[in-house]
């Protein structure tokens, strides 16, 4: 039990000082590949370390208690990742009536807005729109700000996706003020971004690249393969004048 307790704790420390990085990732790949942890601990920590080992700690724990929510959550974040969209999508309808089934509406809303990115991945737009509008609608309700930020992002995507901009253009506004509220700067970023990708396709590239020069210093911080990073540096190549060389 001690040895398990100093194991949490290094992590904790290590994701208090810095959002998740190649040394969290080492550090708490290395707890995932020893005995230290438990298999919920082991499970849970794949949404830090995206190894695969993982899925083991997640299979036994459903195996013991099929209607445990966290690991089929995880389960279908595991899915996702190794591009498995229909079994993503089934293990997070999975996760919905298990968090109906318990009245747990907080996780609920997160099972609507993931299950509605595995339907992104099927290029099955119409569902993934429901998905998230019911994530951003559960969300709202609880307060749950960063539930509501990400479903409500993800959903003004898919409406850019269709060429409903104007629409699409709200939300990112919505989401803009909130998480400025908030203090969330990821989905501060992300909406100013997609705002920018919605005044370059309707032709006001003067106020695109205004919006994008105020994310860039935001977004710089994210991982060097981040989809938003890349989505900026092609968008910065559109600005007359605008140095992007940073990323």
């Amino acid at each position: 039990m001690k040895k398990l307790f100093r194991s949490l704790l290094l992590l904790a420390i290590f994701l208090l000082a810095s959002p998740p990085s190649k040394a969290t990732g080492d550090v708490s790949g290395y707890l995932l590949k020893t005995r230290t942890l438990d298999d919920r601990s082991k499970c849970l920590m794949f949404k830090i370390t995206k190894d695969l080992t993982a899925i083991k700690a997640c299979r036994n724990l459903l195996r013991k208690n099929p209607d445990d929510l966290s690991a089929r959550l995880v389960m279908g974040m595991i899915r996702l990742f190794q591009k498995d969209w229909d079994k993503a999508r089934t293990n997070f309808s999975l996760a919905i009536r298990i968090a109906q089934k318990k009245d747990n509406t907080d996780m609920l809303g997160i099972a609507y807005n993931w299950r509605g990115k595995a339907a992104v991945k099927q290029l099955n737009l119409h569902l993934a729109l429901k998905d998230f509008v019911k994530a951003e609608e559960i969300c709202k309700k609880n307060a749950n700000y960063p539930c509501l930020l990400s479903a409500r992002q993800n959903m003004a995507f898919v409406l850019f996706r269709r060429g409903d901009y104007r629409r699409a253009e709200q939300l990112f506004i919505r989401n803009v003020k909130l998480s400025k509220e908030t203090y969330n700067r990821k989905e501060y970023a992300a909406g100013l971004l997609g705002l920018s990708l919605v005044q370059f396709k309707v032709g006001r590239i003067k106020m695109a690249c205004k919006l994008l020069k105020k994310s860039g210093k935001l977004i710089t911080k994210l991982p060097a393969k981040n989809s938003a990073r890349k989505t900026y540096r092609l968008l910065a190549a559109k600005c007359p004048n605008f140095a992007a060389e940073t990323l």
